[in-house]
């Protein structure tokens, strides 16, 4: 008796053949090589979760390792109650990690070993796979084009669009779409011309799932799947040549990255993306190449671009580790590019506003947080250990901040954060707020970034065990102590404002709560043990900031 088949792929109802049922390829499907697509409707729904998990089982090996990382891509601790080992790898004196060190060893008096270069035991990665061979037969494989159901892979791209892509918008929102319903008709098929797309559409599904509200374990065993198809889909051969879209697609895989505890695929993603732009040409203008560029192309170009600037230097910021387009200020700025970019707003006479404004604003921001990096941190200036030298210039910490003043004055008005509730700007989809949200969050933490250095000295001498010092020193001077006071108020307004929309759709992404969150409570404690900072701020002040931090948490 034949076997009943609860659902058909389209191809094999399309041929009127036998489907075997088979997930996430069929046999029939898988022997011609086909795009193998199972839409599954409401009745169908208990059918879902057996496909979900065939997807997950299916994809392997999976990117995300068993084995990961006891530093997040955040550059913090990934969970663990001590300090964790970090063997071989460096992080530098902006990252979350460097700070809690010197916390550790400087005012809590605890011993931190930092492993001598002399000692660093680095794996055998230059020892051939044994697996070569079969990942690359797999390169091609129908399971790597394998779809989600049809209502998953619309809830989730529709997420990425409306809380990813509105802050970091290098994707030509319009093609991408297309080709994103094309993968539903039944002629679409699966080749190497669309190896690239399917990697960019792999990581917009994993970013578009960490907004959603599938349980934990749902969420990191569908990431995982879709990771894992396009780790097998990026091969080297298409660095060959380069192109936009695969600098698209690995801007995609680092933010996607910045959610795990694999902060070295984040550096290094981040880091082959500056690379193939800078071959590009990305970062050239316009009017040096010999043939001129369409509009909707050009706009592209330096969102791509600025993308690579922005992202590089938030990984870097994040690891402590040298950017390398820092500096960078010669490209134009991102523009208007179609109708998709404007939204209809109430309480502006123009009736609508455009949502590049924000990035346009992000890019301007950055360019400040790359002179801190360079100036306060010198990042890309050789250190011999993971803490700064210590050396804190006035000059450049007041120059600084009045970069960072009027910036915050110049902001376009749907993007002001300091707006009356009800906010008289508002959109309907909800854009503008967390917009102005996220904005907001990164120019507290770039002025607690920008002052963290002479807090961290001022309070280390202001502790019991450094009272014993000059009076005399520069460290106990009124501007220090003005520097310290102004990180500490920054970090306090960085929790307030973080807790305030943590648990909204204003709020931006989660790893980035985490990492702000982070960095702000150990400002916070280290306040609680410098008396003159207490007196400043309040004990009443000190303890609520502490529950806002277990509440975020």
């Amino acid at each position: 008796k034949r076997r009943k088949v609860a659902i058909a792929c389209e191809q094999c109802r399309t041929r009127k053949a036998r489907c075997d049922g088979s997930k996430p390829v069929c046999g029939s499907c898988s022997s011609r090589s086909d795009q193998c697509i199972y839409k599954i409707s409401a009745v169908d729904a208990t059918h879902t979760k057996g496909y979900v998990e065939s997807l997950a089982s299916t994809s392997s090996p999976s990117i995300l390792p068993t084995s990961s990382s006891p530093v997040d891509a955040m550059g913090g601790s990934a969970g663990s109650a001590d300090l964790p080992s970090i063997n071989n790898k460096f992080y530098g004196s902006s990252s979350a990690l460097s700070f809690t060190r010197q916390v550790y060893s400087s005012i809590l008096g605890k011993h931190i070993e930092t492993p001598s270069s002399n000692t660093l035991n680095f794996p055998p990665d230059h020892l051939p796979s044994t697996n070569d061979a079969a990942q690359s037969s797999c390169y091609l494989a129908p399971e790597n084009f394998s779809l989600l159901p049809r209502h998953l892979s619309d809830k989730f791209m529709s997420l990425y669009w409306s809380r990813v892509h509105v802050l970091y918008p290098f994707l030509h929102k319009a093609s991408f779409s297309q080709a994103y319903e094309d993968l539903w008709k039944p002629s679409s098929k699966a080749g190497p011309s669309s190896v690239v797309f399917h990697c960019a559409f792999n990581a917009a599904l994993a970013l578009g799932m960490q907004f959603s509200d599938c349980p934990i374990d749902e969420k990191e065993r569908l990431s995982s799947a879709c990771m894992a198809k396009a780790k097998n889909l990026l091969q080297l051969d298409l660095f060959e040549d380069g192109s936009i879209s695969l600098v698209q697609t690995l801007l995609l895989l680092t933010q996607y990255f910045q959610s795990t505890a694999s902060p070295n695929k984040c550096w290094i993603s981040m880091g082959v993306a500056c690379r193939l732009a800078q071959g590009l040409g990305l970062h050239i203008d316009e009017d040096r190449f010999s043939q001129p560029f369409d509009p909707a192309e050009r706009e592209l170009r330096r969102r791509v671009w600025h993308g690579c600037v922005t992202l590089d230097i938030a990984v870097s910021m994040t690891l402590g580790r040298p950017a390398m387009l820092i500096g960078d200020a010669g490209c134009l700025l991102p523009g208007q590019n179609g109708d998709e970019d404007w939204i209809p707003v109430q309480g502006l006479r123009a009736h609508k506003v455009s949502t590049i404004a924000f990035f346009a604003e992000a890019v301007k921001l950055y360019r400040i947080v790359g002179r801190i990096l360079l100036n306060v941190y010198k990042l890309n200036e050789h250190q011999t250990t993971e803490g700064s030298d210590g050396s804190i210039s006035f000059d450049v910490l007041i120059q600084v901040d009045e970069s960072l003043s009027q910036f915050a004055l110049n902001i376009p008005e749907p993007l002001v954060w300091s707006q009356p509730e009800p906010r008289p700007v508002h959109d309907a989809m909800g854009i503008l707020l967390r917009q102005s949200h996220v904005l907001h969050v990164r120019f507290l933490h770039a002025r607690v970034l920008l002052y963290r250095p002479a807090f961290f000295q001022y309070c280390r001498n202001d502790s019991i065990g450094g009272r014993a010092q000059s009076s005399t020193s520069l460290l106990s001077t009124p501007f220090v102590f003005h520097c310290a006071l102004g990180c500490v108020k920054a970090a306090l307004a960085l929790i307030e404002t973080v807790q305030e929309y943590t648990a909204t759709e204003a709020t931006g992404a989660w790893w980035y709560n985490m990492f702000y969150t982070r960095v702000a409570v150990m400002v916070v404690l280290i306040a609680g043990v410098s008396p003159s900072i207490l007196d400043a701020i309040g004990k009443g002040t000190w303890d609520g900031a502490w529950n806002d931090c277990k509440t975020i948490l």
